[in-house]
Protein backbone atom coordinates (compact mmCIF):
# COMPACT_ATOMS: atom_id res chain seq x y z
CA UNK A 1 0.00 0.00 0.00
CA UNK A 2 1.19 3.61 -1.21
CA UNK A 3 0.07 6.99 -0.38
CA UNK A 4 1.19 10.74 -1.11
CA UNK A 5 0.08 14.06 -2.11
CA UNK A 6 -1.32 12.21 -5.62
CA UNK A 7 -3.33 9.54 -4.04
CA UNK A 8 -3.36 5.89 -2.62
CA UNK A 9 -2.39 3.02 -5.05
CA UNK A 10 -2.52 -0.81 -3.52
CA UNK A 11 -0.14 -3.34 -5.67
CA UNK A 12 0.94 -7.04 -5.22
CA UNK A 13 3.50 -9.46 -6.74
CA UNK A 14 3.15 -12.79 -7.04
CA UNK A 15 6.67 -14.82 -6.62
CA UNK A 16 6.98 -18.30 -8.14
CA UNK A 17 9.47 -21.30 -8.26
CA UNK A 18 7.82 -22.74 -11.08
CA UNK A 19 8.92 -23.21 -14.46
CA UNK A 20 8.12 -21.34 -16.94
CA UNK A 21 5.85 -21.94 -20.00
CA UNK A 22 8.23 -23.67 -22.55
CA UNK A 23 9.21 -22.32 -25.82
CA UNK A 24 8.67 -25.31 -28.58
CA UNK A 25 11.47 -24.69 -30.86
CA UNK A 26 10.85 -27.50 -33.74
CA UNK A 27 9.65 -26.50 -37.52
CA UNK A 28 6.34 -27.34 -37.91
CA UNK A 29 6.12 -29.57 -41.19
CA UNK A 30 7.79 -33.11 -39.78
CA UNK A 31 10.50 -34.85 -42.06
CA UNK A 32 8.08 -37.96 -42.14
CA UNK A 33 5.07 -39.35 -42.38
CA UNK A 34 4.72 -41.39 -39.16
CA UNK A 35 6.40 -39.66 -36.46
CA UNK A 36 7.56 -36.47 -35.39
CA UNK A 37 10.95 -34.91 -32.70
CA UNK A 38 9.07 -31.74 -30.74
CA UNK A 39 12.28 -29.78 -29.12
CA UNK A 40 11.87 -27.18 -26.85
CA UNK A 41 13.18 -24.96 -24.01
CA UNK A 42 12.43 -24.05 -20.67
CA UNK A 43 13.64 -21.25 -18.40
CA UNK A 44 13.62 -22.61 -14.50
CA UNK A 45 16.02 -21.80 -11.67
CA UNK A 46 15.19 -25.15 -10.14
CA UNK A 47 15.93 -28.25 -12.05
CA UNK A 48 13.46 -30.02 -14.27
CA UNK A 49 12.29 -33.01 -12.72
CA UNK A 50 9.43 -33.75 -15.29
CA UNK A 51 7.16 -33.06 -18.46
CA UNK A 52 3.66 -33.35 -19.20
CA UNK A 53 2.86 -33.48 -23.34
CA UNK A 54 -0.56 -33.45 -24.56
CA UNK A 55 -1.31 -33.78 -28.62
CA UNK A 56 -4.39 -34.74 -30.29
CA UNK A 57 -5.05 -34.20 -33.72
CA UNK A 58 -6.08 -30.99 -35.16
CA UNK A 59 -9.73 -30.72 -36.05
CA UNK A 60 -11.71 -27.54 -36.80
CA UNK A 61 -14.49 -26.98 -33.90
CA UNK A 62 -16.96 -26.52 -36.81
CA UNK A 63 -16.26 -29.84 -38.06
CA UNK A 64 -19.27 -32.79 -37.20
CA UNK A 65 -16.05 -35.43 -36.29
CA UNK A 66 -14.96 -32.66 -33.28
CA UNK A 67 -16.38 -34.26 -30.38
CA UNK A 68 -15.69 -37.66 -31.17
CA UNK A 69 -12.09 -37.21 -32.54
CA UNK A 70 -10.75 -34.17 -30.54
CA UNK A 71 -9.72 -36.04 -27.27
CA UNK A 72 -6.48 -34.94 -25.39
CA UNK A 73 -3.61 -37.58 -25.25
CA UNK A 74 -1.63 -37.94 -22.34
CA UNK A 75 1.75 -38.42 -21.76
CA UNK A 76 3.63 -37.73 -18.52
CA UNK A 77 7.35 -37.91 -18.12
CA UNK A 78 8.18 -38.31 -14.58
CA UNK A 79 10.54 -37.92 -12.37
CA UNK A 80 13.84 -37.34 -14.79
CA UNK A 81 16.44 -37.09 -12.18
CA UNK A 82 15.32 -40.49 -10.66
CA UNK A 83 15.03 -42.34 -14.03
CA UNK A 84 18.98 -42.10 -15.30
CA UNK A 85 19.56 -45.13 -15.34
CA UNK A 86 16.63 -46.45 -17.32
CA UNK A 87 16.46 -47.23 -20.76
CA UNK A 88 13.39 -45.47 -20.84
CA UNK A 89 14.77 -41.79 -20.37
CA UNK A 90 16.02 -42.32 -24.49
CA UNK A 91 12.56 -41.01 -25.48
CA UNK A 92 13.57 -37.73 -23.42
CA UNK A 93 16.67 -36.24 -24.42
CA UNK A 94 17.81 -33.22 -22.47
CA UNK A 95 20.39 -30.62 -23.80
CA UNK A 96 21.82 -29.41 -21.05
CA UNK A 97 24.90 -29.39 -20.44
CA UNK A 98 24.91 -30.37 -17.04
CA UNK A 99 21.79 -30.85 -14.13
CA UNK A 100 23.08 -27.87 -11.99
CA UNK A 101 20.43 -25.81 -10.20
CA UNK A 102 22.50 -22.48 -11.63
CA UNK A 103 21.14 -23.30 -15.11
CA UNK A 104 18.54 -21.34 -15.88
CA UNK A 105 17.44 -22.58 -19.75
CA UNK A 106 16.58 -26.18 -19.88
CA UNK A 107 14.74 -28.51 -22.44
CA UNK A 108 14.68 -31.38 -24.25
CA UNK A 109 13.07 -33.31 -27.44
CA UNK A 110 10.73 -36.28 -27.37
CA UNK A 111 9.89 -38.37 -30.59
CA UNK A 112 5.66 -39.42 -31.60
CA UNK A 113 5.72 -42.77 -33.07
CA UNK A 114 2.83 -44.19 -34.89
CA UNK A 115 0.97 -40.79 -36.28
CA UNK A 116 -1.15 -40.84 -39.05
CA UNK A 117 0.31 -39.68 -42.52
CA UNK A 118 -0.62 -36.61 -44.16
CA UNK A 119 -2.14 -34.79 -40.42
CA UNK A 120 -2.18 -31.94 -38.35
CA UNK A 121 -1.72 -32.58 -35.18
CA UNK A 122 -2.24 -30.04 -32.15
CA UNK A 123 0.73 -30.07 -28.83
CA UNK A 124 0.83 -28.73 -25.44
CA UNK A 125 3.64 -29.01 -23.27
CA UNK A 126 4.13 -28.24 -19.07
CA UNK A 127 7.67 -28.60 -16.76
CA UNK A 128 7.47 -29.12 -13.38
CA UNK A 129 10.55 -28.73 -11.06
CA UNK A 130 10.77 -28.90 -6.70
CA UNK A 131 8.22 -25.99 -6.38
CA UNK A 132 5.30 -27.98 -9.06
CA UNK A 133 4.30 -27.48 -12.45
CA UNK A 134 4.36 -24.48 -14.59
CA UNK A 135 1.86 -23.09 -16.76
CA UNK A 136 1.30 -25.08 -20.34
CA UNK A 137 3.21 -24.01 -23.86
CA UNK A 138 1.04 -21.89 -25.86
CA UNK A 139 -0.47 -24.49 -28.25
CA UNK A 140 1.88 -25.76 -31.43
CA UNK A 141 0.83 -27.24 -34.39
CA UNK A 142 2.84 -29.73 -36.39
CA UNK A 143 1.87 -31.77 -39.57
CA UNK A 144 3.37 -34.97 -40.81
CA UNK A 145 4.30 -35.86 -44.17
CA UNK A 146 2.40 -37.80 -46.66
CA UNK A 147 3.52 -41.59 -47.12
CA UNK A 148 6.10 -41.78 -50.23
CA UNK A 149 6.40 -38.04 -49.91
CA UNK A 150 10.31 -37.42 -49.64
CA UNK A 151 11.66 -33.93 -47.98
CA UNK A 152 13.35 -31.76 -50.67
CA UNK A 153 16.61 -31.11 -49.40
CA UNK A 154 17.87 -34.45 -47.69
CA UNK A 155 20.94 -34.34 -45.54
CA UNK A 156 24.24 -35.62 -47.82
CA UNK A 157 26.84 -38.10 -45.87
CA UNK A 158 30.30 -37.81 -48.19
CA UNK A 159 32.29 -41.41 -47.19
Amino acid sequence: FAENDLGKSRGSIELSGHPNEPIISSNSQGMFSDRFNLSWTVDSFSEITGYRIIYRKYILQSNPLYDVRSRWHNIVIPDLNVREDSKSVDLLRPFTKDHQQSSLKQGGSYIFFALEPNTKYEVRIQARNTHGWGRFSEEFLFSTRSTGDVPKELPVEVH
